[in-house]
């Protein structure tokens, strides 16, 4: 799963949308405004091949690798931020730490613009919203960075929306996580910063 995008996850793979998700999208109320904004109507058949095009341009908008929503899940959990002290933990020092039955939760807001004739003429937004459970994990930090991670299973459920309509609603089945993940340089814990 962490080198899959969320396309994969949504099994969204650019191809014809379905009737159901055309007629979702051409609906959106940016395109159908628009539509009433043109200075003439456009031809019969228009909207669907807009629809078809914004189709394809949001299965590239949802190229998000999923190891990078793991890592910024993890990194908002507060148990973490103290890794990132140095006074605390030295940076050569490599911990361990053990995350149990936990929840990440990530949205995201990807944008499409139409153009009809080089001219924008809307801008359609779309929502994805996903929640992974855990059973465990397991991260390696050092210096202040998630350096990899031991996951072992995982179920997880996802939205996509058009404008707040649903276009599809995906639950995956028990997915079995590679032995390791592994981040390069790392990944930084990003404290929240206090507010006095």
């Amino acid at each position: 799963m962490s080198d899959q995008a969320l396309t994969t996850f949504f099994a969204f793979d650019g191809s014809q949308p379905s009737e159901r998700q055309l007629e979702i999208i051409g609906a959106a109320g940016s395109l159908t405004a628009a539509g009433q904004a043109l200075p003439r109507k456009p031809p019969l058949g228009v909207w669907a091949g807009l629809s078809r095009a914004v189709g394809r341009a949001l299965q590239e908008a949802l190229q998000v690798n999923m190891g990078d929503v793991l890592v910024s899940g993890w990194n908002t959990y507060q148990s973490l931020f103290e890794y990132a002290d140095p006074d605390k933990h030295p940076p050569k020092e490599i911990a361990s730490v053990t995350l149990w039955e936990h929840t990440i939760t990530s949205s995201h807001e990807p944008r499409v613009d139409v153009l009809v004739n080089g001219k924008k003429v809307a801008t359609i937004t779309f929502g994805v919203d996903l929640e992974l459970q855990f059973e465990s994990a397991t991260l390696t930090i050092q210096g202040g960075r998630i350096l990899e991670v031991k996951a072992g299973t995982c179920v997880g459920k996802g939205v996509l929306k058009c404008e707040g309509a649903v276009l599809m609603e995906r639950a995956s089945a028990e997915v079995s996580l590679p032995g390791r993940l592994t981040f390069g340089k790392g990944i930084p814990i990003q404290p929240m910063l206090k507010t006095s």
